[in-house]
Protein backbone atom coordinates (compact mmCIF):
# COMPACT_ATOMS: atom_id res chain seq x y z
CA UNK A 1 0.00 0.00 0.00
CA UNK A 2 0.71 3.54 -0.59
CA UNK A 3 1.35 6.06 2.14
CA UNK A 4 -2.16 7.60 1.97
CA UNK A 5 -3.72 3.69 1.50
CA UNK A 6 -1.94 3.19 4.84
CA UNK A 7 -3.23 6.75 6.40
CA UNK A 8 -6.89 5.52 5.53
CA UNK A 9 -6.58 2.02 6.25
CA UNK A 10 -4.72 2.58 9.79
CA UNK A 11 -7.50 5.03 10.71
CA UNK A 12 -4.91 7.84 11.55
CA UNK A 13 -6.17 10.04 14.60
CA UNK A 14 -4.18 13.70 14.91
CA UNK A 15 -5.43 17.19 13.62
CA UNK A 16 -4.73 19.13 10.46
CA UNK A 17 -3.39 22.63 10.65
CA UNK A 18 -4.74 25.15 7.92
CA UNK A 19 -4.53 28.80 7.39
CA UNK A 20 -6.72 30.47 4.86
CA UNK A 21 -8.11 33.74 3.82
CA UNK A 22 -12.13 34.60 3.74
CA UNK A 23 -12.72 36.32 0.37
CA UNK A 24 -15.82 38.60 0.19
CA UNK A 25 -18.25 36.47 -0.53
CA UNK A 26 -17.22 34.73 2.38
CA UNK A 27 -15.32 31.60 0.92
CA UNK A 28 -12.07 30.21 2.55
CA UNK A 29 -9.04 31.02 -0.30
CA UNK A 30 -5.21 30.27 -0.29
CA UNK A 31 -6.00 27.09 1.65
CA UNK A 32 -2.62 25.82 3.01
CA UNK A 33 -1.45 22.95 5.21
CA UNK A 34 0.62 23.91 8.27
CA UNK A 35 0.90 20.92 10.40
CA UNK A 36 -0.03 17.36 7.85
CA UNK A 37 -1.11 14.42 9.00
CA UNK A 38 -1.02 12.44 5.59
CA UNK A 39 -1.71 13.52 2.37
CA UNK A 40 -5.56 11.60 2.52
CA UNK A 41 -5.94 13.47 5.56
CA UNK A 42 -4.90 16.99 4.97
CA UNK A 43 -7.25 16.91 1.05
CA UNK A 44 -10.05 15.98 3.27
CA UNK A 45 -9.75 18.47 5.72
CA UNK A 46 -9.57 21.10 3.09
CA UNK A 47 -12.45 19.97 1.58
CA UNK A 48 -14.35 20.09 4.61
CA UNK A 49 -13.57 23.64 4.68
CA UNK A 50 -14.01 24.38 0.85
CA UNK A 51 -17.58 22.56 0.82
CA UNK A 52 -18.28 24.30 4.33
CA UNK A 53 -20.59 27.29 6.07
CA UNK A 54 -19.52 30.46 4.71
CA UNK A 55 -17.20 32.05 6.88
CA UNK A 56 -17.48 36.20 8.18
CA UNK A 57 -15.10 38.09 6.40
CA UNK A 58 -12.48 39.65 8.34
CA UNK A 59 -9.56 40.44 6.79
CA UNK A 60 -7.22 38.34 8.68
CA UNK A 61 -4.78 34.99 7.93
CA UNK A 62 -7.42 32.15 9.52
CA UNK A 63 -5.89 29.50 11.60
CA UNK A 64 -8.15 26.38 11.99
CA UNK A 65 -7.04 22.88 13.69
CA UNK A 66 -9.43 20.07 12.48
CA UNK A 67 -9.33 16.83 14.92
CA UNK A 68 -9.56 13.19 12.74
Amino acid sequence: LVGSEMCIRDRVKGKVILTFYVNDEGRPIDIKVQGSLCPSVDKEAIRLVQEGPQWTVGGGEVTLEIQF
